[in-house]
């Protein structure tokens, strides 16, 4: 850890001295909520006041699907990583009519938020400046229009995010791993100072940095999510100096492929730091994802491939979410069969999609999604609704936790 990062509040101190038993790491959550929520994170979710409009209108037929809540854009969620700038004013429409639907079951909706396109410097005070007030709009909104959270879509898709100057250089990344550190602090302060106790769900997190480097041997300067880590350590330093009581949680897309159900209990030690429990979970055949690599295959048999510093700063207990991507062949150019006479040529059949799910909410702390690409659960947009056996599975995993 670099000088600028080892002097912590004394909050976060108590922390990592609470939180660290020998083999697990800093504790950067708060205990589990009764059970996880199952969230639909559509794929072009209801945006702007035309979208929120429609999931009003059809309010009664979105709640009878199996879902807890799901996640929202008015309009700040697809370009806020300092290109825009918005105000709170400018979605005044959107948040009243937010504010006018019923919700009932949906108890936990998020207003999706973008770390993209990037590219920007992390030393440009001006640039970041549009990151930070995009952050406080967007907590304003969340705030106002009683959501639940922020949906942290952290994934590097375009240009460098975490990855940012590019190509690595060993001798400056120390620091910038300090500045990402302080702009995370930046960060989750803007969110707090509005919302105290809002909850953000980050699409990966030091986990999969962790499984990268410390698994797969890949060099943490050359790791494409590289800043992140220090960037959450801030957002996390920023709460318990706080004394916020907000929530990060790791929402871990690594597990959208995750087919078979020992999956999940390893990941949800990966996420808590616990590499002990790790060992013990270990099973031939263990595969993950990551953008642009549909299974990431994983060593027969588990070691550490990272020195004891490396490993120090990318273990982190944090309150363990995953992700489930119906589609996921979507990625691969592969098509999703609709017709039930084709469901068995699907990556998830209706069964394996139960059984995935099922696993994942037996493991999460708090969330798990649910996203496809192919497919629109709630009508919202011109693509197709899943198979009526999908959504009895779907139904039939969340069933298991009532």
């Amino acid at each position: 850890m670099s000088a600028s990062r080892s002097r912590l509040p004394l909050a976060l101190l108590w922390v990592v001295v609470a939180g660290c038993d020998g083999t697990r790491g800093v504790v950067l959550g708060i205990p589990a909520a009764s059970r996880p929520k199952l969230l639909y994170t559509p794929n072009e979710e209801p945006t702007g006041l035309a979208g929120l409009t429609y999931l009003r209108d059809h309010i009664a037929e979105v709640e009878a699907l199996p879902f807890d809540g799901l996640t929202v854009d008015v309009g700040l969620g697809d370009a806020p990583w300092g290109t825009v700038s918005y105000a709170r004013a400018d979605f005044d429409d959107e948040v009243e009519m937010l504010r006018s639907i019923p919700f009932g079951k949906l108890t936990d909706n998020f207003e999706m938020f973008n770390a993209r396109p990037g590219g920007i410097d992390w030393f440009d005070d001006a640039a970041f400046a549009v990151v930070l007030g995009n952050a406080r709009v967007a907590a304003e909104v969340i705030r106002d229009a009683g959501l639940k959270g922020l949906f942290l879509d952290v994934e590097q898709v375009d240009d460098p995010v975490w990855s940012y100057p590019a190509p690595p250089d060993a001798a400056t990344f120390p620091r910038y791993e300090a500045e990402a550190h302080r702009r995370g602090a930046q960060f989750m302060a803007a969110l707090i100072e509005v919302k105290p106790d809002i909850t953000v769900l980050t699409t990966v997190s030091t986990s999969e940095v962790f499984r990268s480097v410390c698994i797969e041997n890949v060099p943490f300067v050359e790791e494409r999510y590289r800043l992140l880590p220090a960037f959450l350590d801030g957002m996390a330093e920023a709460k318990a100096g706080a004394g916020a009581p907000a929530l990060i949680v790791d929402g871990f897309v690594a597990s959208y492929g995750a087919r078979d159900a020992r999956s999940f209990p390893l990941f949800r030690e990966l996420i808590q730091g616990n590499w002990p429990g790790v060992i013990g979970k270990w099973f031939p055949g263990i595969s993950s994802y990551r953008f642009g690599r549909l299974a990431i295959p994983w060593p027969a048999e588990a070691a550490l491939m990272c020195t004891p510093e490396v490993r120090a700063k990318l273990t982190r207990d944090m309150p363990a979410g995953f992700g489930v991507l119906l589609d996921v062949e979507a990625f691969d150019g592969m098509d999703f069969h609709l017709d039930p006479a084709e469901h068995g040529m699907n990556y998830f059949t209706p069964g394996g999609l139960e059984v995935a799910l099922s696993a994942a909410l037996g493991s999460a702390e708090r969330y798990v999604f649910l996203w496809s690409t192919t497919m629109d659960w709630i009508g919202v947009s011109s693509q197709p609704r899943p198979p009526r056996a999908y959504v009895d599975a779907v139904a039939r995993a969340r069933a298991t936790l009532d």
